[in-house]
């Protein structure tokens, strides 16, 4: 019963250590899935800051064509020298304008693309296991060859004196004895 009790702890500690190693392989794949994710947060935050000095552009470009506006109202049926300024500034803002769309116009929304490292999957599809199980002496001798004699062959006489037994047995034309003793 020992013995079996010793396999039986041997078992749970393996088990353990088996438990243990697909924690360390998951804190190493969290690991490289925050290491994506940061990746993809700075872009995110790059084209987020991108965007809003974009927008900030346009409000600009659009609060000055306002102003222009305004301008050239009331400078309707004034000095002319004023008007061909104000007319000036207005082919101006208009090219800014035009450049800024031309820049930033796409056709389609961007997005994001994620393109997946298959080695990872690849690598771990291909391994049998976390490790191997291995015994830490060789085996002892089984008792198959002493169960198939017994099993194949007849008792042919059983001698039994004091406290020692012996078994005659008979198989494929050979004699075995057997001795042991009586408890």
């Amino acid at each position: 019963m020992v013995f079996s009790d010793s396999l039986q702890a041997s078992y749970t500690a393996r088990l353990q250590e088996i438990q243990e190693m697909r924690i360390e392989i998951n804190l190493a794949l969290d690991k490289l899935q925050n290491a994506t994710l940061k990746e993809m947060n700075e872009k995110m935050d790059t084209l987020n800051a991108s965007i809003t000095i974009n927008v900030d552009k346009c409000s600009a470009i659009v609060k000055d064509i306002e102003r222009l506006s305004t301008t050239v109202t009331n400078l309707k049926n004034t000095n002319d020298e004023l008007s061909f300024i104000a007319y000036q500034k207005s082919l101006d803002i208009i090219n800014d304008s035009e450049s800024f769309l031309c820049e930033n116009s796409s056709e389609s929304e961007l997005t994001f693309i994620f393109q997946p490292d298959l080695d990872i999957v690849q690598f771990l599809s291909k391994l049998p296991g976390f490790g191997s199980i291995v015994y830490d002496k060789p085996l002892l001798p089984t008792c198959d060859k002493q169960d198939n004699l017994l099993h194949d062959s007849y008792i042919t006489f059983t001698s039994v004196m004091g406290s020692e037994r012996t078994i005659f047995m008979r198989a494929s034309n050979s004699c075995h004895v057997h001795s042991k003793r009586s408890s």
